[in-house]
């Protein structure tokens, strides 16, 4: 049975809600690269799973609960991007945020291939839905 990107891309979100790194790399492509927005603090590039794992343990260094709710998904070819609200109680501070923020997510062989994340959601909505692609 093939897996929809659908439910790729719901699972990647439960495995990262769930601090889940195994579920999470083991939806990536072996060359999957993921970019965090310029502005991040710390703002980063990884490639390859075992770099994922280092992304995904800066995020739980600075937050204590750090929940993604994807609120609308919009998908074209092997892309598909997810506008989802961050929900977030910084480790140390305890202050509560919440930010809407947007993913774009390429697949390739049924895999998670690349991930940028953008800190403009309406933005990044408009531009997708012009056909703007990172690297096309």
């Amino acid at each position: 049975m093939t897996t929809t990107r659908g439910e790729l891309v719901d699972q990647l979100y439960r495995g990262m809600n769930a601090r889940d790194r195994d579920a999470v790399t083991g939806l990536c492509h072996a060359d999957v690269e993921w970019r965090w927005p310029d502005n991040t603090p710390g703002g980063a590039v990884f490639r390859g799973r075992s770099e994922i794992v280092r992304g995904l343990r800066q995020w739980e260094e600075s937050w204590e609960e750090l929940v993604m709710d994807p609120a609308e998904v919009l998908e074209d070819g092997d892309y598909t991007l997810v506008i989802t609200t961050y929900r977030m109680r910084g480790l140390g501070s305890g202050v509560y945020l919440e930010q809407q923020v947007a993913h774009l997510h390429q697949f390739e062989d049924g895999l998670l291939r690349r991930w940028w994340m953008f800190g403009d959601p309406e933005k990044a909505r408009r531009r997708f839905l012009e056909g703007d692609r990172p690297g096309i």
